[in-house]
């Protein structure tokens, strides 16, 4: 009769240990991970503005179920913390306005540029007519000097006749003080991104009209994804790609939610990162023409380098920047 040895309890604990790294191994192989892959962490930074609504309500639906991918979702004032922070890789993505995604990329800053997800968004809020005008040229409050609004006004107010320096001025204003600027007529008028404008025209109901610049203006891309390039070079691309889906059905969801039910469910959602109160985000989406259009797009070389040239005439760019080179290309990570 054949005699079988007992195995001693280090043998039988080493034998456990050794099958639960054999099934982790064989589910990370079915997986199509290799045991070693960790998920990939994304420090995501973001601005209390309606043209920033994917990336919270990304972070909202699809955070727990994630695979390949954890999310650091930060908060910031205004565009001038958002943009340091992303400078010295305190965060690794942000959605930042074009000019300036070229102005850091000029400046030797490795910074490539995914895609848009919206259009619009950006009203102009401007004092009564009766208002005593301290200066020929009119004043107007914009988020910075590489910002797209700054290109958006005076594209729009040059072809209206107007000139630069002689009948208007720009100066960058907070967006947390700009309502302030503009009730002590700082400023004549606002052209900022929703819903600062609407909130302007609610709180100064009886001094300001909010209007749109036209159509043609609002509709260039405005802002883009723009990611560390050592974040794509040295991460899980997977990881990336899995986020970048998240992106493009939460533009999706947005829409739907606009059109179909005046933005409820994302009113709800904004309440907890930006802090608006829901009847404004409510006003905000009821025009309809005046908040943003979601959609996930890849930004066309001829519309960037429609925005390079006129950074260029305004002295807005000292470098060449090759447009073609800063493209991130999800395809190229699969």
């Amino acid at each position: 009769m054949k005699k079988y040895r007992l195995l001693c309890p280090w043998q039988r604990i080493l034998s456990v240990v050794l099958l639960v790294i054999f099934l982790h191994a064989g589910q990370a192989f079915a997986e199509g991970k290799t045991p070693s892959e960790k998920p990939v962490l994304l420090r995501i930074g973001y601005l209390p503005v309606l043209a920033q609504l994917p990336l919270i309500v990304s972070y909202d639906r699809d955070r727990f179920s994630y695979q390949n991918v954890r999310v650091e979702l930060t908060g910031f004032k205004s565009s001038t913390a958002l943009e340091a922070a992303f400078r010295v890789k305190a965060v690794d993505i942000a959605y930042l306005p074009i000019p300036t995604i070229f102005a850091m990329r000029a400046e030797g800053i490795n910074v490539l540029m995914g895609n848009s997800l919206h259009q619009g968004g950006s009203s102009l809020v401007t004092a009564s007519p009766e208002k005593e005008k301290k200066s020929s040229a009119t004043v107007y409050g914009i988020p910075g000097l590489t910002s797209s609004e700054f290109l958006i006004i005076y594209s729009s107010l040059s072809r209206a006749g107007l000139s630069y320096g002689d009948d208007f001025k720009v100066v960058a204003v907070q967006l947390d003080s700009s309502i302030e600027e503009l009730k002590q007529g700082h400023v004549d008028g606002l052209f900022l991104p929703e819903p600062y404008p609407t909130m302007a025209s609610l709180q100064l109901s009886d001094k300001v009209q909010l209007s749109q610049l036209a159509v043609g203006d609002v509709e260039i891309p405005q802002a883009a994804l723009a990611f560390n390039s050592n974040l794509v070079t040295n991460s899980n691309n997977g990881g990336l790609l899995e986020w970048l889906g998240s992106i493009e059905r939460a533009c999706r969801f947005l829409e739907e939610d606009i059109q179909n039910y005046g933005g409820a469910q994302t009113i709800l959602t904004q309440q907890l990162y930006f802090g608006f109160e829901p009847a404004l985000i409510r006003q905000s989406f009821s025009n309809r023409h005046l908040s943003p259009r979601f959609s996930s797009e890849k930004v066309a070389l001829s519309a960037l380098e429609e925005i390079f040239e006129k950074m260029i005439s305004l002295k807005l760019l000292q470098k060449s920047v090759n447009a073609n080179d800063m493209l991130l290309d999800p395809y190229l990570l699969q």
